[in-house]
């Protein structure tokens, strides 16, 4: 059973990674370990990433940005995990939520009674050089790690029998107010109507629920209310016109009702989701200009080896565009501190050790970058501006590769749906004769 959060972090990036990191708690660090990133200069490769995006993207950074996120994964006791499967396992799970576009560390903590997982990764996308997007991300959390723990046989926290506020929690245990009382026999008579006039009569002859809607407002009267409600009062799903669109969405109906009716419901839906499908199906061939099941297999099979092929292509672009931004990275902050690193040197050595004090991080950028720039035999003077010129001219071609291969997929998928409408008709089942699907 894993519990996940995520909280964002906007100072102190270098103690939250030391925390992390922390030996003591990391089993003398075996269990920590980074992505795109060396765990120990995090931080300076965070920020180097930050730079190059702001340098091709012309964006400044606003202050109090977020610099990075940090998820905790944590493992409940009775699933008996190992550090070393909890630790392969966060990482899964970082590489399912990141899909494989950010720089993190992970680091796998035993210190305490229960395991769990450290996971700090750079707001700022290496791939893209966008900004992740936090919104509601800690559902998709829960998700994937709920999934992940279901493949590896461990348990997973059972949904809540309420996920509204505690106010609402209590107050819906304890009391039920006429209006909420109403809503539900509202949102019940929707889940059993199929049009508006079935809905106003099944809330009068079940609930003597009276409506009165001849009016610009909807109103509802209960037997046991003094006075109408109005449907907009109630709430913004209430009015006529949201009812409405609510009974005819059907994405309601069949909820909390009989038994009798499920059965009713599922044969009705069935019946309207099937047709559904040989429409879809059936423009999908006719887009497609497929003229027999043969044809279908062969064109299925010609648009998966493009996919693959372009996907290749993709990832071998990608591959060098974050070797150049690697290289701009180490360029640009090079270039950056190497006014304070020259002022340290010309300093005596005592005047040194105070200077490197006040510009510790400056100064371990620096030389970073230094040594990076040597191993990766690069020549220090080289023009930046040119470096990430190369990078936006790269990056667009890769924005307009990863379009072409996101319709390639979007007619992959249309024709396996259709594929499978076919096998499932009687189309399917006389394939053996060649006949064809459609002229």
């Amino acid at each position: 059973m894993a519990y996940t959060k995520i909280k964002t972090i906007k100072t102190t990036l270098g103690k939250a990674l030391n925390y992390i990191e922390n030996p003591d708690k990391t089993d003398e660090q075996l269990l920590v370990s980074g992505y795109n990133c060396e765990p120990y200069t995090a931080a300076i490769e965070f920020n180097m990433t930050k730079s190059v995006a702001e340098r091709v993207l012309n964006k400044q950074q606003k202050e109090n940005n977020i610099l990075a996120y940090h998820m905790i994964q944590s493992f409940a006791l009775s699933d008996n995990i190992t550090p070393e499967e909890a630790h392969k396992i966060g990482r899964e799970f970082a590489d399912s939520v990141l899909e494989g576009k950010y720089e993190y560390v992970i680091s796998t903590h035993i210190d305490k009674g229960h395991i769990h997982n450290h996971i700090i990764f750079n707001s700022t996308s290496f791939y893209d050089l966008k900004k992740f997007h936090n919104k509601d991300v800690w559902k998709d959390l829960r998700k994937i790690s709920d999934r992940i723990c279901k493949e590896k046989g461990l348990s997973v926290i059972p949904l809540r029998e309420y996920d509204s506020s505690k106010y609402e929690h209590y107050y819906g245990r304890f009391k039920v107010s006429n209006t909420q009382d109403l809503k539900k026999k509202i949102d019940k008579a929707i889940a059993m109507s199929r049009t508006y006039d079935e809905f106003k009569q099944r809330l009068l002859d079940i609930d003597g629920i009276v409506i009165n809607d001849i009016k610009k407002h909807i109103t509802f009267k209960a037997p046991t209310m003094q006075r109408v409600r109005r449907g907009k009062t109630i709430g913004d799903n209430y009015t006529k016109e949201a009812i409405i669109k609510r009974i005819d969405s059907g994405t309601e109906y069949g909820k909390g009702i009989t038994f009798a009716d499920t059965i009713e419901l599922h044969t009705r839906r069935t019946a309207k989701e099937n047709t559904q499908k040989i429409i879809d199906a059936l423009s999908v061939i006719r887009r497609e200009k497929i003229k027999d099941y043969d044809d279908m297999q062969n064109r299925l099979g010609e648009i998966n080896k493009t996919a693959e092929d372009l996907k290749s292509k993709i990832d071998k672009l990608n591959t060098k565009v974050t070797h150049y931004k690697k290289i701009a990275g180490y360029l640009e902050t090079y270039n950056k501190y190497s006014n304070i690193y020259e002022d340290y040197k010309n300093l005596g050595k005592k005047k040194q050790e105070k200077y490197r004090r006040e510009h510790s991080q400056e100064l371990e950028a620096y030389e970073y970058a230094e040594t990076m720039i040597e191993n990766y035999n690069v020549n220090p003077d080289i023009d930046l501006d040119k470096v990430l010129e190369l990078i936006r001219e790269k990056n667009g071609i890769v924005v307009d590769l990863n379009k072409d291969y996101t319709k390639i997929k979007e007619r992959i998928k249309n024709l396996t749906e259709v594929r499978i409408v076919i096998n499932e008709t009687a189309i399917g089942r006389d394939r053996s004769k060649n006949r064809g699907i459609t002229k």
